[in-house]
């Protein structure tokens, strides 16, 4: 007699369980209270510590034999259904784009989706298609899941799913091994890209082909500043993120002291490894102010001329740093190798920094610096050196050091006027106070 080895079962409840999700004290045996997903016999559990573990039909005479990657597709679909939260990692997609005249094929990156308080079900029926799961969400609408264990959802199907839901996934599970896996190795394999197939996801897509074509048009134009940028503007405040900040300042003077210690790339590469709120407090503890009295002129609002995709946050995440980097001392601002050190430094927001050039030899990051520096220009803060262009000057700090600096801002932001609660900033004198900077520039 042939032993029928079977890598799942039912349980009371009718849901898959995984053998190796198994406790040998508690299931093995008749103990299991498992049924074959086949046949609805009992299932004995073979959990032995020297031999693969199994399912066993417990009669004898039957002759049903399920086939080990029916079971692993049911598995993997029952377990999928159950979850209230599914996150589907980063995705990319080949697609074609024309740059200038050129046709170029260019993977894009549909980014990572978090879905949460999710209703699922098992293979509900829609018109003409009946997806593996079908999840219900409040904020993305309905969600439908194929669990693909042979053949990949070909182009009709995929229509109808597209006429049925605003999502469709696919999770190959075709190269796992019959005989199973457990929910454990499940959630290793969910955080794997190359198993995961967008099958529907407008909004997702057209999301990247847009961002894809804006990053590949930077290298056929000249960047040129818009003529606005003399117009200033503090951009909205950000208490809880600068209280934090505040709160890590002791951690940073201590920080501090070891920064000094390392070379500039590897300083930088330090800096680039902490939090937002943490390279602020850095700064500040370089700079010897505090990140709740920031001054307006380290949180510039970007306006008409802001660059997508780099130095992607508020502006106190960045503007701390790159002042305190380039904007005090003898050394001259020169927005190119600025941006160079940004990509390290802060490399959370310019992830998506690819290098390359705009037609006047400016990446994208160095772009938006050197906006950053022509509105410190506007307010006095840095004076040019050389360049006819906006787009190609340089500068030289107006602060020798920090404590020019402190003795400026004393100047400008008398204790008086100084915010008496984190999060009540006086929005009338900052912008008395950005008058006051146009004044004296």
């Amino acid at each position: 007699m042939t032993i029928v080895s079977i890598g799942f079962g039912r349980d009371l409840n009718g849901r898959m369980v995984a053998v190796n999700d198994l406790v040998p004290e508690k299931h093995r045996g008749l103990k299991c209270n498992c049924t074959c997903p086949e046949c609805g016999r009992k299932l004995r559990a073979h959990l032995g510590e020297k031999t693969t573990w199994y399912f066993q039909h417990y009669a004898d005479n039957t002759n049903c034999n399920p086939q080990p990657m029916t079971l692993l597709h049911a598995f993997v679909r029952d377990q999928l259904a159950l979850r209230k939260a599914l996150e589907i990692p980063p995705i990319a997609i080949p697609r074609e784009f024309l740059v200038g005249r050129r046709r170029v094929i260019q993977s894009i990156t549909i980014p990572r989706q978090v879905h949460t308080s999710l209703k699922g079900a098992v293979e509900v029926r829609g018109d003409g298609v009946q997806p593996d799961v079908l999840y219900e969400s409040a904020i993305w609408g309905r969600l439908a899941l194929e669990v693909r264990y042979s053949h990949e959802v070909d182009e009709e199907k995929r229509q109808r799913l597209q006429n049925n839901y605003e999502l469709a996934v696919e999770f190959d599970v075709s190269d796992l091994p019959p005989s199973g896996i457990g929910r454990d190795q499940l959630e290793t394999v969910l955080t794997d890209p190359g198993r995961w197939t967008w099958l529907v996801n407008d909004r997702g897509i057209e999301f990247g082909v847009n961002k894809a074509q804006t990053l590949l048009d930077w290298g056929e134009k000249n960047w040129s500043v818009p003529a606005s940028y003399k117009e200033i503007h503090p951009a909205a405040w950000a208490p809880k993120k600068l209280m934090e900040a505040q709160s890590r300042l002791v951690w940073a003077k201590a920080a501090l002291q070891q920064l000094k210690l390392l070379r500039r790339e590897r300083a930088a590469s330090w800096l680039g490894a902490q939090s937002k709120t943490d390279r602020v407090a850095v700064a500040c503890a370089a700079m010897g102010i505090e990140p709740m009295v920031l001054p307006s002129f380290m949180l510039l609002g970007g306006g008409e001329g802001s660059i997508p995709w780099t130095l992607d946050g508020h502006p106190y995440s960045w503007q701390p740093i790159v002042f305190m980097k380039f904007c005090i001392g003898q050394e001259e601002i020169n927005a190119a190798e600025a941006g160079q050190w940004c990509v390290t430094a802060l490399a959370g927001l310019c992830e998506d920094e690819d290098g390359r050039k705009s037609r006047n030899g400016l990446t994208r990051t160095a772009a938006m610096l050197q906006r950053y520096f022509l509105q410190l220009e506007v307010l006095g803060l840095v004076e040019r050196t050389r360049g006819a262009l906006p787009e190609e000057r340089s500068f030289r700090p107006r602060f020798a050091s920090p404590n020019e600096l402190r003795s400026y801002i004393a100047q400008h932001q008398p204790p008086a006027k100084r915010r008496r609660t984190p999060f009540a900033p006086d929005f009338a004198f900052l912008a008395r106070y950005d008058r006051t900077l146009r004044n004296s520039a």
